[in-house]
């Protein structure tokens, strides 16, 4: 039974922040309230069919008319719940390949499951294009189905559905509503049901926003120095997406390769070319081949010496776009799927085996592509539309201050950092109640001393391969763990119960974890859970040195990845490790006495000191909540001590226990109840920026912008300076860095003096906008401070880790000097040329 309950305790940290990375409807999964505004609201749902241009289509839409202050959710099949649509089985046939929405979901964060999800809002419609069932009459035809949604507020969420019946309705009595996601669907197809013509209808192939065209990154590597780069990105278009039977449409491929990277033609240059030509194969619909493929440029021949003589290739650098024309056969909506398996190699480095990637156009697109995302540049010279995913992708070459990272200095920088937890603020708690088991330890035999400090070693190596799991497995960093807010809360109830065991309340019930009041044992297990609660309190300490170690260790085999956190441990498990080979050092310590009691005490300030630094890292709305549930929890442990005596047989005190839960439960029960009750409006690591109140004095504070990927395009597209600071509230370096560099009037006067945008990407909790830019820069964790000079093809300078003020006032020196040095030559140029 003690080892059970020293396992819940050791592993109760870990366990809550894996399960809150799946989010939830309520934080600790508490019963939703009976009666809720949810429960008693209604949403009207209606169904119409709405005739096309093309016999025998017709498009449905189901409105959904959504109370105010509520929302429900799209149909993107990555959410917990999302909308769906279920038809009768009647010979109906889809010829769209998904459901359109309008007007569009809006992407938000969701505070019911805290995560970045599409919620929809007031009245929205869903509308597909459907053909009919063979010998229907398209006047008096109906469709019936089911709409099946997530209807929430604020504070809770609630499973519904709904049936419909739809019937056709001609398009002049459509509202704006339904005619705008009429022509959203039916693109450039007539508003007018044709019933004859004298020639062909136009039929369309767009089936989805993506089906004419979208841009996919298909693969994404590593550098030597661990930064992530996309070393190519390819678009696939289908133009134009109307067309009469007879007339021709045009496919379009086009690779756009990144600096030092070539791919090869559909040709090979000489029998003797190394590298693999590309193939491209088309699956038309409703469509035949017209010529043969073009490539727009064509390739050139780059010749390899290699040791058996030269080696031609049809090489294409930057970008190559290959065309197929073809011709529309029949009157109905047409499309193309396919293939293109090709190779890139990295100029005077090595090449990446061929892959193949597969794709969908017009009406062939039947499911969602993953990854797309809105061409940024038609081939075929449509315009530019904003596409943020693919938009940032080749904008930033980065410059950083540190040196390449090799598997010897990963090796010996994870030791080195595991040698300095044992100092940091973060675990000093732990470490001092450590020192109580070592002054215990002396005098005791060699044997058991050692044996004890193997045992927290052993915590500690326990945690640090978990780390190495979630690293190999899940590609999670070891601060993420710290971006769960059910994680900080149970880190605070455990350290909260931990301080109060050293102030005498009462005795832990896990032998050993502690030493009680009255005696000062320690024991194998209490060993064991030492070394897992330092651990995981040191991480958020130690991570930002290591962040970009650990990045490169993302690119690395598991044996590695495993290898570096376990020297990781085994760095701050080694004063412990040379105290159980030397005893020695032990007896140096003083003798156990009162002073150990007094210690003890002022110890357990220190856990309430950490207790204060975990919850503010919980939103504003929950730290009373969070504080009432800790009254409750003390209550409870204080009943657990003086109800039953240790003399007490084990039945009288579970009996004693089952009491104090019984009259602690009510106080324990309102915290979470006022949880549910104060949802918060923003949550601790929204990326979110503070205004500053009337009557503040700001001018010794940045004035930072929140951080925003549409923002910082615009800014890097309008060639501005920007300098943002990737921070966490549980990142000790980072808050040492603003204190110190940052928020200093100097470099304030600096920034605005230049005319510097500061922007702030608030990582406190997780978000894949915030992660995507730190490994584009070359770490997965925070600390990070990047600096973008002015001008598109400037290099970005970033700086890693602690750092002063010193420092980053001349890397934004640099930065404006560099700028002031090309607008300088390009003015020289231009003199030249005149």
């Amino acid at each position: 039974m003690r080892s059970l309950l020293a396992g819940l305790v050791s592993l109760f940290c870990l366990a809550s922040s894996v399960t809150a990375q799946d989010g939830g409807l309520n934080l600790f999964q508490l019963q939703t309230p009976a009666v809720s505004q949810v429960t008693a609201s209604k949403v009207e749902i209606g169904a119409i069919l709405v005739p096309t241009t093309q016999a025998g289509i017709v498009q449905l839409q189901v409105r959904m008319i959504i109370p105010e202050g509520m929302n429900s959710y799209s149909m993107d099949p990555s959410f917990a719940k999302p909308t769906k649509i279920a038809l009768e089985e009647t010979g109906w046939k889809m010829v769209d390949g998904a459901y359109g929405i309008t007007p569009p979901p809006k992407k938000e964060h969701d505070d019911n499951f805290d995560k970045v999800v599409e919620k929809l809002f007031g009245t929205v419609i869903f509308s597909r294009r459907m053909a009919l069932p063979a010998g229907v009459d398209p006047a008096s035809v109906t469709l019936k189905g089911e709409i099946h949604y997530l209807l929430c507020d604020k504070d809770n969420c609630l499973p519904k559905k709904a049936s419909f019946t739809a019937s056709v309705v001609a398009t002049k009595k459509l509202d704006a509503l339904e005619e705008e996601a009429f022509r959203a669907t039916e693109a450039a197809v007539s508003m007018t049901p044709v019933e004859t013509k004298e020639e062909p209808a136009p039929v369309s192939t767009v089936t989805s926003p993506l089906a004419s065209g979208y841009e996919i990154v298909p693969q994404k590597i590593r550098n030597s120095a661990g930064v992530q780069i996309e070393p190519v990105r390819i678009q696939f278009e289908l133009s134009p997406a109307t067309a009469t039977v007879g007339e021709t449409v045009t496919v379009a491929i086009t690779m756009t390769l990144a600096d030092k990277w070539s791919t090869y033609g559909l040709e090979k240059a000489a029998e003797n070319q190394i590298e693999m030509p590309t193939v491209i194969s088309f699956t038309p619909s409703h469509l035949a081949a017209v010529g043969g493929m073009v490539s727009v440029p064509q390739p050139e021949v780059v010749i390899t010496r290699l040791q058996d003589g030269d080696h031609p290739s049809n090489s294409h650098v930057k970008q190559v776009s290959w065309t197929q024309e073809f011709q529309v056969t029949d009157n109905a909506p047409f499309g193309v799927s396919g293939s293109i398996r090709y190779q890139i190699c990295e100029k005077e480095k090595s090449c990446l085996p061929p892959k193949t990637v597969k794709f969908q156009l017009g009406s062939a697109q039947q499911e969602s592509i993953a990854g797309a995302s809105p061409i940024v540049r038609s081939y075929f010279g449509k315009g530019e539309h904003d596409s943020l995913q693919s938009a940032a992708t080749p904008m930033f070459t980065v410059e950083s201050t540190g040196e390449e990272t090799t598997l010897w200095s990963a090796m010996a920088t994870a030791f080195l950092a595991g040698l300095l937890m044992n100092i940091m603020p973060c675990v000093l708690p732990v470490l001092a109640i450590k020192i109580l088991s070592f002054v215990q330890q002396a005098g005791e035999k060699r044997s058991r001393i050692l044996a004890l400090n193997l045992a927290y070693t052993g915590g500690v190596l326990a945690v640090f391969m978990l780390f190495a799991f979630l690293s190999v497995i899940l590609g999670q960093s070891m601060g993420a763990v710290f971006q769960s807010t059910p994680f900080m809360i149970g880190m605070a109830a455990v350290v909260f119960v931990m301080g109060l065991s050293l102030f005498g309340v009462f005795e832990l019930p896990v032998p050993g974890i502690i030493p009680s009041a009255g005696h000062h044992q320690e024991g194998y297990l209490g060993a064991i859970n030492t070394g897992v609660i330092a651990t995981i309190l040191g991480t958020p300490c130690i991570a930002p040195f290591v962040a970009t170690v650990f990045t490169w260790g993302l690119s690395q085999p598991p044996v590695i990845v495993f290898g570096m956190f376990g020297l990781m441990g085994l760095g701050m498990a080694f004063p412990f490790i040379v105290t159980g080979l030397v005893p020695s050092l032990v007896n140096r310590l003083p003798r156990p006495g009162n002073w150990m009691v007094k210690f003890k005490q002022f110890t357990g300030f220190v856990m309430m000191g950490t207790v204060i630094w975990l919850l503010f890292n919980v939103a504003m709305e929950w730290r009373v909540p969070v504080l009432v549930m800790l009254l409750g929890l003390a209550l409870f442990v204080w009943l657990c001590a003086n109800l039953t005596t240790p003399a007490d047989r084990m039945f009288r005190r579970l009996v004693g226990c089952v009491g104090a839960g019984l009259i602690s439960f009510p106080v324990i029960w309102a915290g979470f109840w006022l949880m549910q009750e104060f949802t918060p409006s923003s949550l601790a690591g929204q990326n979110t920026v503070a205004a500053a109140e009337p009557g503040d004095d700001v001018h010794h504070k940045m004035p930072w912008e929140p951080f925003s990927e549409d923002m910082l395009i615009q800014l890097r597209q309008a060639g501005k300076p920007v300098l943002i600071d990737f921070t966490a509230n549980w990142c000790v370096i980072c808050k040492i860095n603003e204190k110190i560099a940052l928020d200093r009037q100097e470099t304030i006067e600096f920034v605005k003096a230049h005319n510097i945008v500061p922007m702030m990407a608030d990582f406190t909790k997780e978000n894949p906008e915030i992660l995507k830019y730190l490994r584009m820069f070359g770490q997965d964790s925070v600390p990070l401070t990047v600096i973008i000079p002015p001008g598109k093809e400037s290099k970005v300078i970033a700086i890693r880790g602690q750092y002063t003020k010193g420092i980053l006032m001349d890397k934004l020196k640099e930065a404006v000097d560099a700028s002031a040095a090309r607008t300088a030559d390009r003015n020289s140029i231009t003199s030249a040329v005149r």
